[in-house]
């Protein structure tokens, strides 16, 4: 089974849904955007960026086990990681970026399991030709450790100066 680009879309969509309720109520105005963050204009509007970096299928946990070779290919869900920077800006990265930063890890602690519906309602309202994926059955959110030096080869990566951030991997699991 391959990945859909629907599939990832929806994901996105749906993990920005829960970082728009987490700071919108406490931040009115909080812009959310998806994609490699960058400062505002002015660099004191709140924002929060979510930026997909990585997208790997998950280790099957009986990948490692011999199989006969005219043995049947095993059919069954299939998980995707795919994982996100998301940073935060606002009054200069000050307390503002930290308090949405504190709003969002509650957010995603709360919600360990994003329901896809929010993000296949927001796919479908931004692309009303194309139909939205069904073969989403969860989406799991955790923080994602990365070391001090891959943390630096991230922000190196995207090119824009550091900004407050935590990563987050999702773990998309779909229907074959």
């Amino acid at each position: 089974m391959t990945l859909a680009g629907s599939e990832v879309a929806v994901t996105s969509l749906a993990l920005m849904s829960v970082v728009r309720r987490a700071v919108s109520v406490v931040v009115p105005g909080a812009d959310v955007v998806l994609g490699p963050p960058r400062p505002s204009a002015s660099g004191n509007d709140p924002t929060v960026g979510l930026h997909l970096f990585r997208v790997d299928a998950a280790a099957s946990p009986t990948a490692a086990l011999p199989r006969r070779p005219a043995a049947a290919a095993v059919t069954g869900p299939r998980t995707w990681e795919l994982d996100y920077v998301v940073a935060f800006g606002g009054d200069s990265g000050g307390s503002v970026a930290q308090l949405m930063l504190g709003l969002v890890v509650e957010a995603f602690a709360a919600t360990p399991v994003v329901p896809a519906s929010d993000g296949i309602a927001a796919f479908q309202n931004l692309h009303p030709d194309v139909p939205a994926p069904s073969r989403i059955e969860s989406i799991r959110v955790a923080p994602l450790a990365l070391t001090g030096a891959d943390r630096a080869a991230l922000w190196l990566m995207l090119s824009t100066p550091y900004q407050l951030s935590v990563e987050y991997r999702a773990r998309l699991q779909s229907a074959t």
